[in-house]
């Protein structure tokens, strides 16, 4: 698997002034690539381009939230949303699911699941940036 991380080399704020640590797990590199520059001004970025590697960064990184796709090849974000809350060491890290899918049940599932919050691909900057201010302040 390929590891993208931009957190130590985003162009424009530097790292007293970034908001926080985002880990963003998703198997399609163009949405992290995608996503990666719409943050990086604002936010360390980590990125994961697979679901257990999504895993083994959180561990490592103790990022302070995910952005988490819910459709992975290896392993759902129903799941990993399961494993990181019950787990006591990593509960209280706030996930937001975002996906393509936007029927009311899967949405419910993903928030029985652990997640804090969702998006639907595809959704605005400023929903996006609304929910991520507050989620870390949330956390501070």
């Amino acid at each position: 698997m390929n590891m993208i991380n931009t957190g130590a080399a985003a162009v424009g704020k530097n790292n007293e002034e970034k908001r926080g640590k985002i880990l963003l797990i998703d198997d399609d590199v163009d949405i992290v690539r995608f996503m990666e520059v719409l943050l990086s001004d604002r936010y360390h970025i980590l990125a994961a381009c697979s679901g257990r590697e999504g895993l083994d960064r959180v561990y490592r990184d103790k990022p302070d939230l995910i952005l988490l796709d819910l459709l992975m090849y290896d392993i759902d974000g129903y799941e990993i949303s399961r494993k990181l809350k019950s787990d006591e060491a990593t509960r209280n890290i706030p996930i937001i699911l975002f996906t393509a899918k936007a029927r009311k049940s899967e949405i419910q599932e993903g928030l029985e699941a652990g997640a804090d919050d969702f998006l639907t691909k595809p959704f605005s900057n400023e929903d996006l940036f609304s929910k991520l201010e507050r989620y870390l302040a949330a956390g501070k």
